[in-house]
């Protein structure tokens, strides 16, 4: 078909004004409409599926997506009829004559009987007879025949579900069927999905990725905003286009966007407007008050609705509401538990406070309730704090203090602690003890001391039984400080003193001290022994066994066992406190290395940059050190050097403010080596606070956390000496250091030890020393999976480069320093360029580039499966279906392969 031919043919095969024109025609596609080849690959052009079903609530660009793909159609010549469906008034007659009417566009002579009889003998004729006709026209045709139905729920019903049911019955290899609506036709489709004939297109396909958003903002709206930016954007709209065209429209510039965002949804009284103009007045009057009652609510499932809403009929509502995609997503495997897209049900609670005032308190309670008896204790209490019912709320909170510590949960348990009458609560030993728990994970060392001695003191009022339970229960948060303050050094000296520590029967109490022994063990270099321990009980203290784990193979170089120990505290966490929780968090950071070592700068700026704060408030050393660090050099890296110095001051200073002398110390080194790399920064400064440190403070004879903080002062000050100093014998003094490093802090600080040596030594005109030390970091980094740290050190260490191969070093070395300057990072145990057996790597499916999108996003198996509609195990079988075809190992190197062979991007 020919677009300049369309017009000239209208009036032929208008059916009059019964189907006008703009019914039968594709609606147009603006110039504006950001072009979605994704959907377009998914629909196909031609499509190889029988079925096709696009069903979203409103604002998901069904029409504009089908009307630009149906174009793609044309130019491929495709016929293509389209039919824009209305509000019924008569019956199948009209509904087969509007059928004929559309498929009379397509120049085939199909539909021109049906218009006629149906046209000339009305209701005379059977519906039977029509389809027949309909299905003989198309089967003659000798190539594909798409029939697109838009708006399918604006007639949708028994006798029209009924008749799609026929049409697909007895429909011809040729017929290509998509309905696209609010919801779907109530028909089997069993027999069709067995045979894989059948694609759907829910508002999680429709949604907008994290790609279609920047170029959405930048080609349609003329704004560019940076990626956290953008990705922060998503998190608010979740890829709805309505929502994000509001957005747009609120927004002049990319400095725009911040404000917009505290706004929740840019502009709310149009979003709502919109929302009650296009989806709440069509609904049936019970089930937009389920709607409008049930907003309170975070997550929900049938049983909570019901008792929230007082509907009885709750699990039919849910399926209503599944039926007609309103903004719902499933959070579960089996479709149990729900939530209200964010925007939707914002708009939601906000009429709800506008239509039942009065029943907003009463609902809360019921929620608290309700959640109380689940043993959701966070989510019950809160509601308890929105009915304004504190008594409530603190007897729920005494109740459930043990669990929330026993989740790690402290920022929610300290936050409702804080909001009860403290005079009430200080009453309770329980409540006093969760509050120390709280402090300690919070690593706020002096509160929690002073209340640890008045409880203390409180021991002889208590019966035997109980002092002695607070006694044990002291002496594990007192463990814990140690462990968040960073001191290891004092978690062994309270071990020494207690042994009987290590016999407890009490699964809490071994937790606690399984893995705060394994985090000293580790600091020791005792790297066996640290992972000596079983499993611990409870799953937030398994996640940080996993960590602490993963902690001792990165400082051994071993960074595949690292990733592996990081991704399984990530799967823990994400199984049993959800993406946002404090463990799954402090994952995240220890995965950043490794992520920075991989090169995946972007993937690491959007996991981390937007939750900075959050991560600064919640994660310990070794994680926030880690994450902050990785962010800062992937900035570098993208050229960003002041936003890279920006982040380690940032570093230094919160861990002075802190107390925390080893985050201050690393920063300070990764400082020291920024500003002599690349000109950036205060080294005298940095130099002087080291030497402070180092007179105030007696190096231990003792590996631990402390003695590693004051041998990185003690390396950061030797260097700036060297760095800067015209004494010759500086660069021995800063051997020495660089030494120690070698033998008792790990490989990542023996690389950097080593890339200062060099640094100093190119400074100093030294190029045989430099080339020596650059050699010996060349091969740890490479050995080790980290050559983006050296990748990274600086033009000087490019120009050392000829130097070590004219050296005459072992050909493995001189790879070794060739590999640090290839674009791709290097990673330790991974496998060669290609597949073992030497081919290209072979193409992957379109399903299985989704769930590498998906993973590169940093969605876990259950979250995949949830976007595109799958299984957990078929997320896993996609995967190892990819990692076979790109002959990787794991999904960093499926990421890595997949984005170097062009299939993702």
């Amino acid at each position: 078909m020919n677009d300049r031919a369309t017009p000239a043919r209208l009036a032929e095969v208008d059916l009059g004004p019964e189907v006008p024109a703009t019914r039968i025609t594709p609606p147009h596609v603006s110039r504006r409409w950001l072009p979605r080849p994704r959907i377009n690959a998914r629909l196909g052009v031609p499509p190889d599926k029988r079925l096709i079903l696009v069903i979203s609530a409103a604002g998901f660009g069904k029409s504009s997506c089908l009307a630009a793909w149906c174009r793609q159609l044309t130019l491929a010549n495709v016929p293509v009829a389209w039919l824009t469906a209305e509000r019924p008034n008569d019956d199948l007659h009209t509904f087969y004559a509007e059928l004929g009417a559309a498929l009379r566009r397509t120049n085939l002579g199909v539909g021109d009987d049906v218009v006629e009889i149906a046209g000339r003998r009305g209701r005379n004729v059977s519906p039977r007879l029509l389809e027949d006709l309909i299905v003989k026209a198309i089967g003659a045709q000798p190539s594909p025949v798409v029939l697109v139905i838009d708006d399918y729920h604006a007639i949708a019903g028994p006798e029209v579900d009924e008749a799609i049911a026929g049409l697909l019955a007895h429909a011809p290899e040729n017929l290509r069927l998509v309905i696209a609506g609010r919801s779907a036709p109530a028909i089997r489709l069993g027999k069709l999905r067995a045979a894989g004939e059948v694609l759907e297109l829910a508002p999680a396909d429709l949604a907008f990725d994290l790609e279609e958003t920047r170029s959405f903002l930048r080609d349609r709206c003329q704004i560019e905003v940076p990626a956290r930016d953008v990705a922060a954007l998503l998190e608010t709209t979740e890829g709805w286009p309505a929502s994000l065209q509001m957005i747009a429209i609120s927004m002049r510039s990319s400095t725009d966007l911040r404000r917009v965002l505290r706004s929740a949804i840019g502009q709310p009284q149009l979003l709502r407007r919109y929302l009650r103009e296009e989806v709440m007045q069509e609904l049936p009057p019970a089930l937009r008050d389920f709607l409008l009652r049930t907003s309170i609510l975070d997550a929900f499932n049938a049983s909570l609705a019901a008792a929230v809403s007082e509907v009885t009929d709750s699990a039919e509502m849910l399926a209503e509401i599944e039926r007609r995609q309103l903004f719902v997503v499933s959070l579960d495997d089996d479709g149990q538990w729900f939530r209200y897209h964010h925007l939707f049900g914002e708009c939601l609670r906000k009429d709800l406070e506008q239509t039942y005032p009065h029943e907003l308190a009463e609902l809360h309670l019921r929620a608290a309730e309700w959640l109380a008896g689940a043993r959701r204790l966070s989510e019950a209490v809160r509601h308890a704090m929105e009915a304004k019912a504190p008594e409530r709320a603190l007897a729920l909170v005494e109740n459930g203090a043990v669990e929330l510590v026993y989740q790690g949960d402290y920022l929610t348990l300290t936050a409702l602690l804080k909001r009860l009458p403290e005079q009430r609560w200080r009453q309770s030993v329980k409540l006093e003890l969760a509050y120390m728990w709280a402090l300690a994970y919070g690593g706020v060392r002096i509160e929690t001391e002073e209340i640890l001695a008045d409880l203390v003191a409180r021991l002889p009022t208590l019966t035997p039984d109980e002092a002695r339970s607070v006694e044990t229960e002291t002496k594990l948060i007192r463990l814990t400080i140690a462990a968040f303050m960073d001191r290891s050094d004092h978690i062994r000296r309270l071990l020494s003193e207690d042994p009987a520590l290590f016999a407890s029967r009490d699964p809490w109490a071994s937790d606690v001290v399984n893995v705060c022994a394994s985090f000293a063990h580790t600091y020791a270099g005792e790297h066996e022994r640290s992972r000596e321990f079983l499993s611990c009980n409870h799953p937030f203290k398994r996640v940080y066994q996993h960590l602490a784990s993963g902690v001792g193979w990165w400082r051994q170089g071993r960074t595949r066992f690292a990733e592996n120990e990081w991704n399984r505290a990530l799967e823990i966490a994400l199984s049993e406190f959800g993406a946002r929780s404090i463990s799954a968090v402090s994952a995240q950071c220890c995965l950043a290395q490794i992520q920075y070592e991989c090169g995946q700068f972007e993937g690491l700026e959007l996991a981390l940059a937007s939750r900075l704060e959050f991560i600064e408030e919640v994660t310990a050393t070794d994680a926030l050190a880690g994450a902050v660090t990785s962010l800062a050099w992937s900035r570098l890296a993208r050229g960003e050097p002041a936003d890279a110095e920006a982040l380690l001051n940032r570093l230094r200073v919160l861990g002075k403010a802190r107390g925390l002398l080893r985050m201050e110390a690393l920063a300070t080194l990764e400082l020291m080596r920024l500003g002599a790399d690349h000109g950036v920064g205060d080294a005298s400064h940095l130099a002087q606070r080291a030497d402070e440190v180092l007179k105030g403070e007696e190096m231990p004879s003792e590996p631990s956390t402390f003695r590693e903080a004051l041998q990185c002062f003690r390396l950061a000050r030797a260097f700036n000496a060297a760095l800067n100093g015209f004494d010759a014998g500086n660069l021995d003094r800063l051997h020495e250091v660089v030494t120690e490093f070698d033998a008792q802090h790990g490989v990542p600080l023996a690389i950097r030890a080593r890339l200062l040596l060099a640094r100093a030594c190119v400074q100093h005109g030294a190029t045989e020393r430099a080339t020596t030390a650059a050699m010996d970091a060349f091969g740890r980094a490479h050995d080790a999976g980290m050559s983006q740290t050296v990748r990274d050190a600086g033009h000087w260490m490019r120009a050392l480069v000829p130097q070590l191969f004219a050296a005459n070093e072992p050909p493995t070395a001189a790879s070794a320093a060739a590999a640090a300057f290839e674009p791709a990072p290097v990673l330790a145990d991974v496998p060669p360029a290609t597949p073992s057996g030497g081919g290209p790597t072979e193409v992957l499916s379109p399903r299985e580039k989704d769930v590498l999108q998906l993973v590169d996003r940093g969605l876990s198996n259950k979250e995949i499966a949830r976007v595109l509609r799958l299984e957990p195990a078929t997320v896993k079988w996609h995967l190892k279906n990819a990692f076979s075809k790109l002959g990787v190992s794991n999904r960093v190197q499926a990421i890595n392969r997949a984005r170097g062979s062009a299939q993702i991007h």
